[in-house]
């Protein structure tokens, strides 16, 4: 019998990190499988879905919510297992489990493909962002669109701004308070801190021109960001209680009220840029390894990668 695997249209388009992930799966997986995507807002050939199905359902909450879904199990299944990959289907999948359905969904381990990190692209990309050699770009890292908050990494790129460095912050245009951000740094004359990047959701196109990975709540909504930061040997300063699925990748971790001591290590690391050059070979390895597709981490434990 095939595994399902269930996503739903909008974290599609909002958590591109979740799509890939989600591919580089199946494509990895030995099993018969069949991709059910609920919802029809969505370009498949875009997002490079490959064969796939699509269900339509009720966008507000009730239990006819359930029925196309129902129909359609007990059309094509019953399945060996399921794999959701948001919580929007894992809920619908966890009410239906016993029908068609024989496992109750489960989350994957984060998979990175390297190869779609390309280091020679930093000039480039650092031209279309607007940002000089010597800014330091920090990407606030969220695995959905508006899973950041512009605001709250304000203060800490002012405190770098004080010492006469230049940080600049990348956030997807459809980031929390952008709007008010925006309007705080034009008023100070700081319009360069901002920058508001449409792909800055993929991380595997972000990364390049970026210098320092920033979590402001210890990477709880980035947590299918991080292995590609660490990957992409781009240092991760996180501001808060770590995420379980954080710990262990951050070069630095602060308080969440850490603003100056924080500041303190972007300012080192501007400085210095390649004091962390050994700890971030490191942990690139180790991230291809643990999180790397499966000819990856054999090349990677073969001192290839």
């Amino acid at each position: 019998m095939a595994e399902l695997h269930l996503i739903d249209d909008q974290t599609l388009t909002d958590a591109p990190v979740i799509g890939a992930l989600m591919r580089d799966h199946i494509a990895q997986n030995p099993k018969p499988t069949r991709l059910l995507v609920l919802g029809g807002a969505y370009d498949g050939a875009a997002l490079g879905l490959g064969p796939h199905e699509s269900l339509n359902l009720p966008r507000f909450a009730s239990p006819l919510r359930d029925r196309p879904l129902r129909r359609w199990l007990d059309t094509h299944g019953p399945f060996n297992s399921v794999v959701t990959w948001s919580k929007r289907v894992r809920a619908l999948a966890e009410r239906l489990a016993g029908r068609a359905i024989r496992k109750r969904g489960e989350r994957q381990p984060a998979l990175i493909d390297p190869a779609r990190l390309h280091a020679d692209r930093r000039e480039g990309l650092r031209l279309k962002l607007g940002a000089a050699e010597g800014d330091l770009v920090v990407w606030l890292m969220a695995d959905h669109c508006a899973g950041g908050d512009a605001m709250a990494p304000m203060r800490l790129l002012g405190l770098v701004d004080e010492t006469g460095r230049r940080a600049r912050l990348v956030v997807h245009p459809a980031c929390r308070r952008l709007n008010a951000a925006r309007q705080m740094v034009e008023q100070l004359g700081r319009r360069h801190r901002l920058i508001g990047f449409e792909y800055a959701h993929e991380p595997w196109t972000v990364l390049s021109g970026c210098d320092v990975a920033l979590a402001m709540d210890g990477g709880r909504a980035a947590r299918r960001s991080v292995p590609w930061a660490a990957a992409a040997g781009v240092p991760i300063l996180t501001m808060g209680r770590l995420a379980a699925e954080v710990e262990g990748w951050a070069s630095w971790s602060v308080a969440s009220d850490g603003w100056r001591q924080a500041a303190r290590r972007l300012i080192a690391h501007i400085d210095a840029p390649g004091a962390l050059a050994e700890h971030l070979a490191a942990q690139r390895r180790r991230a291809v390894q643990l999180y790397g597709l499966r000819g990856e981490r054999a090349a990677c434990s073969a001192g290839i990668a």
